[in-house]
């Protein structure tokens, strides 16, 4: 394209100049600003092709084999123009070189012209099919459209809500092989609100065959919406129910990509393809400067505070469930529940599932060609799912997912299921696991594939293992209230179980990588932020918070008032919430137990962890030592200890400090700490911002600390250490 270019441009400069203009706005993410998006139009560019040992290669492999031949076939016509236009001699006129472009020709080149232009046109129009007539193509201001109208049109449904299943059974049939699968869904829906509802407004994800509500008609179905109105014949009553059911069939179709159905690993959520039963707030412009530019009204969220915490109505709950599952002949077909019975029928397979009880809606659909592992725990089978090349870490993953259960069921409760599955899932998913009740999806990168061989590196199987494990506590046993600070029960416990895990299993070696990886993830996370951080205890999303401050605080808050009386707060609020068919749990409630547990003087440090943003700046300046004559070692350490409070503007302003912090001493890093190697490591009480420590010991450390292993949120975690030279 370049050399087109100059060869139509006199000046080789202004010819650079448009040449790069065009790469700019045709070849770049700015050709989003032109709404010039169709791969057609984008300059030389190609779809990346995935490849995982599950799943082979992905479906975008066609697209781009025909874009490659499309924008291939464009370059050499534009190759073999440049060269009949190309200036030769002294004539610089348009026209004459344009006539030399027509003249000339012989057959060779003009046969090789012809084929280059029926590959051209051939490949652009395969490519025009299967993205325009195949599928619906939307550029990026096609979509704000869309939103703009789904807003404008229904918003005025926005309160019709207050339905939620209270039992969901269905019949999903996969067709990996064909890229399809088909969907039937019985459910039983209850009017969780306070008042009577006279409609009921649904929204699908996938597009429904067919859809029923009991005793209600359908007055409205919107088909460029995927909307449905329905008017009941009596107004249903806080706390009736009522039948519902919906078909579907999704067929993948030209372009279409869906990484969740593929020939081998389809693993499919159920809430991608289930209506959502209200009006999707998700779907509108978020952006504020869009929305005033279309005259869209100001998007007004309500403040977080603690009484919104507390009364938020949340119509999500637990459920009975009930699936059969069907696959291709050579699958594993996997889902939540007990596995009553299993059968094939012609090439087909089949599965059966059932909850013993009520479990948490969060179920998926998985098929593979799988091996199994079986293990047991006492009563609990440990199964695991995988593909046939990928066993090198099965006996980890056996011995994390024990470890674990062991853990949680002595130190939280009884585990509800009879079984633990792991199935392995295509490295395609940007995710490293997802719990589901009773059975964890991980992807076969973050977990299978992990190389182990190196006795001296840190166990990655391990942490993953543990923290999805952990959920099945953290998520579904104890599921919180769906508000702000739901997260602190979710992430943060489960980053919390992570660490007292590891800790058992290879010592604090573990908690330094640990800490090192969550402050890290804080700190990065925040220096991005666009909006006001909020506090700990109102998180709401932020992924920096969720993974990162959450496990910081959890691991401050077990050094401060003891792993025992931490754990026994989290049962407590476990046995209190576990049967309950709503989820009430919230963060505030949390704290207030943390205080009974706690003496009266902590009351202030727990609410300056979780209901403010404190932040730390810890540092071991100096130390030194000498020799005693009883031939032990009197260490000096001098240090600096800051806190910093974040105001409303987002301005940190210093406070003062007064808590127990840990001063370490070890003989070796603490990174490889073993046992032996912790000399020293007790909680002093820092009241100063610079102090004097004098530690008599035993034996000559080699690397001195304050916070040794990150139980504060310090922005620079390398400087609490100080290696004592001898």
């Amino acid at each position: 394209m370049a050399v087109f270019i100059q060869s139509l441009v006199r000046n080789k400069y202004l010819g650079m100049g448009i040449t790069g203009l065009v790469i700019i706005f045709l070849g770049t993410t700015f050709s989003s600003m032109t709404s010039l998006e169709h791969p057609l139009l984008l300059v030389g560019k190609l779809p990346i092709v995935g490849y995982t040992n599950m799943s082979g290669y992905s479906d975008i492999t066609k697209q781009y084999n025909l874009l490659a031949l499309y924008w291939l076939s464009f370059g050499a016509l534009l190759a073999f123009i440049s060269f009949k236009m190309w200036q030769r001699g002294n004539t610089y006129s348009m026209r004459f070189r344009v006539k030399q472009v027509f003249s000339n020709w012989s057959i060779r080149f003009s046969i090789l012209t012809v084929l280059l232009c029926v590959v051209y046109v051939g490949s652009g129009s395969v490519v025009f099919y299967n993205t325009n007539i195949v599928n619906d193509y939307m550029n990026s201001d096609d979509n704000l459209d869309y939103r703009e109208a789904y807003e404008l049109k229904f918003k005025r449904h926005e309160n019709v809500k207050g339905f939620f299943p209270i039992v969901m059974s269905t019949k999903v049939d996969l067709f990996p092989s064909e890229k399809r699968y088909s969907v039937e869904a019985n459910y039983v829906l209850e009017n969780k609100s306070k008042n009577a509802q006279n409609q009921l407004f649904i929204t699908e994800r996938e597009v429904l065959g067919s859809i029923s509500i009991e005793s209600a008609k359908l007055v409205e179905h919107d088909t460029t919406f995927g909307v449905y109105l329905f008017e009941f014949e009596n107004p249903i009553l806080p706390g009736q129910k009522v039948d519902y059911s919906f078909k579907l069939v999704k067929q993948l179709e030209g372009f279409e990509i869906n990484q969740a159905l593929v020939s081998n690993g389809s693993y499919i959520m159920h809430r991608e393809f289930e209506p959502v039963l209200a009006y999707r707030k998700s779907m509108e412009i978020s952006n504020e400067l869009e929305r005033e530019k279309r005259n869209l009204p100001v998007r007004v969220d309500e403040k977080v505070s603690d009484d919104h915490i507390q009364s938020f109505e949340s119509y999500i709950g637990r459920v009975y469930y009930e699936t059969i599952i069907s696959t291709d002949e050579n699958q594993i077909a996997l889902g939540s529940g007990e596995l009553l019975k299993q059968w094939t029928d012609g090439n087909r397979s089949f599965f059966h599932y059932k909850s013993e009880g009520l479990i948490m809606p969060a179920m998926a659909y998985f098929s593979a060609d799988y091996q199994v592992r079986k293990d047991t725990l006492n009563d609990i089978v440990i199964e695991q799912y995988f593909h046939n090349k990928h066993d090198y870490n099965v006996e980890r993953i056996t011995e994390s997912t024990k470890q674990t259960l062991d853990y949680c069921i002595d130190n939280f409760g009884s585990y509800p299921f009879k079984h633990v599955r792991i199935a392995e899932i295509p490295g395609h998913w940007n995710f490293g696991g997802f719990a589901h009740p009773g059975t964890i999806s991980m992807t076969e990168d973050r977990l299978y594939f992990v190389d182990l061989r190196d006795p001296e590196d840190f166990d990655l199987v391990a942490k993953r293992t543990i923290h999805e494990v952990a959920h099945q506590w953290f998520g579904h046993i104890l599921a919180p209230k769906i508000v702000s600070g739901a997260s602190m029960f979710l992430e943060g416990f489960a980053k919390y179980s992570e660490a007292v895990v590891m800790e058992k299993m290879y010592g604090k070696s573990a908690i330094w990588e640990l800490s090192r990886n969550a402050n890290n993830r804080y700190f990065s996370g925040r220096a991005y932020e666009t909006d006001q951080e909020p506090p700990l205890y109102k998180v709401d999303g932020q992924g920096y918070l969720s993974y990162g401050k959450n496990y910081t605080v959890m691991l401050a808050l077990k050094e401060l008032i003891g792993e025992e009386k931490v754990n026994q707060v989290i049962k407590a609020m476990i046995a209190k919430h576990r049967d309950q068919v709503e989820l009430n749990a919230t963060s505030i409630e949390f704290i207030e137990e943390l205080y009974k547990v706690s003496p009266m003087e902590y009351h202030v440090l727990i609410d300056d962890w979780f209901k403010r943003i404190v932040t730390y700046d810890l540092v071991l300046d100096d130390a030194s030592y000498k020799k005693l004559g009883n031939g032990k070692f009197e260490v000096t350490l001098k240090l600096q200890a800051k806190r910093y409070k974040q105001k409303e503007s987002g301005e940190d302003i210093e406070i003062s400090i007064d808590e127990p912090i840990q001063i370490g001493a070890f003989t070796a890093h603490p990174s490889k700490v073993k046992p032996d190697d912790i000399l020293y490591l007790k909680p002093h009480q820092i009241n100063k911002t610079t102090a004097e420590v004098v530690l008599i010991l035993d034996e000559l450390p080699t690397h001195i600390g304050i916070d040794p292993f990150g139980t504060r949120s310090d922005d620079n975690f390398h400087d609490n250490l100080f290696e004592l030279k001898k």
